[in-house]
């Protein structure tokens, strides 16, 4: 029971009067503890940055093709803010950055509307012989969105110079409403 002693005076101060008062009965205060419980738990489902790292690697070819795949990812927040990609690459061969050299696709969803973002890879960091691609998205297509669905990578390289690159592994941090900065989600690492 939450009570309070509230000081009555009635004369000179030594004299003083104190009475205990109860500010909410029983059940007001189980619906405020309810309430609150539940506030700090979305909080807590939002408050975190989802990594999810994948392995898939191979070939991006030069004819034509694409390199192709899919993860349906899930228990993140409901409505994305901002989205940290990053690619591996085997090495810099076609990184240009233009439309003369690796291209590619990043899409939410499977729908012939899905959003998506394209882009032109260029090396911006390495680690041994591997280059490493790595941009943020914060902003449209995929703001405000909900990043529970099937995301697919497309990787092809539109370059004719006869020297293939391969693509070593990727990886997407989704960063919810709400998310708070240094909060890390679960980790699912594939």
């Amino acid at each position: 029971m939450v009570r309070a002693i509230i000081v009555l005076p009635s004369g000179p101060l030594d004299n003083l009067k104190t009475e205990n008062v109860t500010f909410m009965n029983k059940h007001t205060k189980l619906a405020f503890l309810s309430s609150l419980l539940a506030g700090l738990s979305s909080l807590c489902a939002h408050a975190a940055v989802y990594p999810n790292t994948f392995t898939d690697a191979g070939a991006i070819p030069q004819s034509g093709t694409a390199f192709s795949v899919e993860h349906l990812l899930g228990g993140m927040g409901s409505s994305i803010t901002s989205i940290d990609f990053i690619l591996t690459f085997n090495s810099s061969a076609s990184l240009s950055g233009t439309d003369s050299g690796i291209q590619g696709l990043l899409t939410l969803g499977t729908g012939a509307s899905s959003p998506y973002v394209s882009f032109s890879p260029t090396a911006t960091s390495s680690s041994g012989s591997k280059r490493i691609y790595g941009m943020t998205f914060s902003g449209i297509p995929f703001t405000g969105l909900d990043p529970n669905s099937t995301w697919t990578l497309a990787l092809w390289d539109t370059s004719a110079t006869k020297i293939e690159n391969g693509l070593a592994g990727w990886s997407l941090k989704c960063r919810p409403y709400g998310a708070m900065a240094g909060r890390a989600g679960p980790d699912r690492s594939r």
